[in-house]
């Protein structure tokens, strides 16, 4: 396997997730933003974090209890912090809630969730963008 590219957290790679796939989240966020009713948009970054290799390999998942107090399992992901690229929040991310030090492999995907009426009034919409990318410790 070809050693991965490494991901300096103060200086945004050239070439990368998520810009090799054309995308830039603000641009896209202000893009498609419309007029009149009231819109909230969220972006965040996160990813796969796969440890070790082959039948030894293991992926890391995030524990935590909704307000009912059930169990849910989901992958390390937040919100893109101002001046952060999505790679750097991915990375961050991981840091933060698993301790994991780990690097942007490939990109993913993006997942893109929509609500109308989420806020209480029909007229409001929510839209949540999540770039995903596979990311090795």
């Amino acid at each position: 396997m070809p050693e991965p590219s490494r991901v300096d957290p103060i200086r945004p790679q050239p070439r990368g997730y998520p810009r090799a796939m054309n995308l830039s989240p603000v641009s896209i966020v202000q893009a498609r933003a419309p007029k009149g009713p009231s819109r909230h948009e969220e972006t965040s970054a996160g990813g796969l974090v796969v440890l070790g290799s082959g039948e030894q390999a293991q992926a890391a998942l995030i524990a935590r209890h909704d307000r009912s107090g059930k169990l849910l399992w989901s992958l390390p992901k937040g919100h893109i912090e101002g001046g952060e690229t999505p790679e750097e929040a991915a990375i961050r991310e991981v840091r933060e809630e698993t301790g994991i030090h780990s690097l942007v492999r490939a990109p993913l995907g993006v997942i893109n969730l929509g609500w109308n009426g989420c806020l209480g009034l029909n007229e409001n919409e929510f839209q949540r963008r999540s770039l995903w990318a596979l990311i090795i410790a």
